[in-house]
């Protein structure tokens, strides 16, 4: 089998257990979102296996199991007639195969860096990072756990897919300098997420400027790494923020 055809029959595959969660009792739900994130991550390793090494088990396999947990997190909420649910699954299939596509790009760069599709491939992952963040946040905000376990949820969800978009773009192995940096840009992000915590704010108002801070935070990152981190790219992405602050203030219910 051809690595495009595996690709297909593996995201066709995903997209057909998606819809299987709908069919699942509602007290069983969220036990078979669980299951279906752990096959995600299993058939993620069989269907890039040719290329798979022991740290891409760490910084990319999660990354689609993340997309599955939080797609399936929305999924049975939504309306269940016939075209709605061939639409998402659709969609959803076609996000994992361009996954998938993503990953075994990255793989193969990581022995030729001149190949070409990688700053497609790079723009794609941030693309669904900043997706799987603002489900991720509204997922976390919604169980209304304590403030700590809030903190700690949002900083481990960031923190991975920081990680991968690092790795994207370094595409080497994670060193020491990019695991600092993807920290503390992951801290700054956990950090905004506390202090929201304390405010009267319905969770996908928190979710929007979690996911605005942390596109900000991964596009300073990636310039970073890239050695392109001019002052005036600096004062476009500072200039960004205050107006995505002014413009969230504007909007505050409790104006």
């Amino acid at each position: 089998m051809r690595e495009r055809e595996r690709f297909v029959l593996t995201a066709i595959s995903l997209g057909f257990f998606l819809w299987i969660i709908q069919l699942i009792p509602i007290s069983w739900r969220y036990l078979g979102i669980a299951g279906f994130t752990l096959l995600t991550y299993l058939t993620s390793a069989w269907t890039l296996r040719k290329y798979l090494k022991f740290h891409h088990w760490l910084i990319f396999l999660p990354f689609p199991a993340l997309y599955s947990l939080f797609i399936g997190c929305f999924y049975f909420l939504l309306p269940t007639n016939f075209w709605s649910m061939i639409t998402v699954l659709g969609l959803f299939s076609l996000g994992m195969y361009a996954l998938f596509l993503c990953g075994n790009i990255f793989c193969v760069a990581e022995h030729d860096k001149k190949i070409q599709l990688t700053r497609a491939a790079q723009n794609i992952i941030l693309f669904f990072a900043i997706i799987i963040s603002l489900l991720g946040c509204q997922v976390i905000y919604s169980f209304a756990w304590p403030v700590y376990l809030s903190f700690l949820a949002v900083f481990g969800l960031h923190l991975l897919l920081t990680l991968t978009v690092a790795w994207s773009v370094e595409l080497n192995r994670i060193s020491l300098e990019l695991f600092q940096l993807s920290f503390f840009g992951t801290l700054l992000i956990a950090e905004c997420a506390l202090i929201l915590s304390f405010l009267p704010i319905e969770p996908w108002r928190i979710a929007l400027l979690i996911m605005s801070t942390f596109y900000l935070i991964l596009g300073i990152l990636q310039v970073f790494i890239g050695e392109k981190l001019y002052r005036r790219a600096l004062g476009e992405y500072t200039l960004l923020m205050i107006v995505i602050i002014l413009m969230y203030i504007a909007i505050f219910p409790g104006k």
